[in-house]
C-alpha cells in the first residue's frame, strides 16, 4: 500500500453472536493500539478501513472489544506500506552516472514542453557518441521497488525537428519503450518490482556522431519528468 491511502480489512466472526462488538487494532512498539470499532453484521462480516502513515510493515488484528462476553482475535495481518520518491532524492542514486562513453546526465530543474520539471532525469548522448546515439544510466534497484513513474518527453532547447526513442530495460527484458518528437510527452508508470537493475536507455538520432559539439551547442536531452519510484 502507498502510505496514507486506505486498506480495507475484512473477515468473518464465527460464531457470530448478535451484536457482537469488535476492534481493529494496529501493532504498536510492544503492544497493540485500538484504532477503529465496529460491529459485526448479522451474517458476522466486519470491515474496517485503516490509513497507515509511517513507511515500512504495518500490523493488524481484530479483536473482541472490551466488556463483550465473548473473546477473540484473529489471525494478525501484516501490510507493506511504501511511498512515492524522487530517484534523485534518494541517496544511492545521487552519484549514479552514465557508463563511460554512453552519455551525459543531468538533474538539474530543465523545462520539457513547456513544463518545469524541479526533479528530472535528462539523458543526452553527449558529442562524437560511439554508440549510434545510445545513451543509458543504470539504477541498481535491489528488488526494493515496485514502480518507476515519468512524464516523458524533449527538452525545450532541443533543436527543431529533433527525434529521439526511450526504453526502459529490466530483468533483460524491454518494461516500456516509445519515440518522442518536439512538443511531445508521454506519461510512464512501470512495475519495476523484483527489478534488480533497471536501465533508462534514450537513442537521439545523429549520423555525424557530432551532436552539440559543433557551434550551435545544443544538445537534444531525452528528459524523464520528476522521475519517481514507489519503494521503501
Amino acid at each position: 500500500m502507498v502510505v496514507g491511502s486506505p486498506v480495507r480489512v475484512t473477515g468473518t466472526v464465527t460464531p457470530h453472536p448478535a451484536g457482537i462488538q469488535l476492534t481493529l487494532q494496529q501493532r504498536h512498539g510492544g503492544g497493540w493500539l485500538a484504532i477503529g470499532d465496529a460491529q459485526a453484521r448479522p451474517t458476522g462480516a466486519f470491515s474496517f478501513v485503516a490509513r497507515p502513515q509511517r513507511v515500512g510493515i504495518a500490523t493488524y488484528r481484530v479483536v473482541t472489544a472490551q466488556g463483550t462476553s465473548f473473546v477473540g482475535s484473529s489471525a494478525r495481518v501484516s501490510v507493506r506500506v511504501l511511498h512515492w520518491v524522487y530517484v534523485t532524492s534518494i541517496p544511492d542514486f545521487v552519484y549514479t552516472v552514465p557508463t563511460p562513453g554512453s552519455g551525459n546526465l543531468s538533474t538539474d530543474p530543465i523545462v520539457s514542453n513547456g513544463v518545469h520539471y524541479a526533479h528530472p532525469i535528462s539523458i543526452d548522448p553527449g558529442c562524437y557518441n560511439q554508440w549510434g546515439g545510445n545513451a543509458w544510466i543504470d539504477y541498481i534497484l535491489q528488488r526494493q521497488y515496485q514502480v518507476f513513474a515519468a512524464t516523458v518527453g524533449l527538452g525545450d532547447s532541443a533543436p527543431a525537428g529533433s527525434t529521439a526513442t526511450y526504453t526502459l530495460i529490466g530483468a533483460g527484458k524491454k518494461l516500456a519503450s516509445g519515440s518522442l518528437a518536439v512538443g511531445s510527452a508521454k506519461k510512464l508508470k512501470v512495475s519495476v518490482s523484483g527489478i534488480y537493475r533497471l536501465r533508462v536507455e534514450v537513442n537521439v538520432p545523429d549520423p555525424t556522431n557530432a551532436a552539440g559539439c559543433g557551434g550551435s551547442g545544443s544538445f537534444t536531452q531525452v528528459v524523464f519528468g520528476d522521475a519517481e519510484l514507489l519503494g521503501p
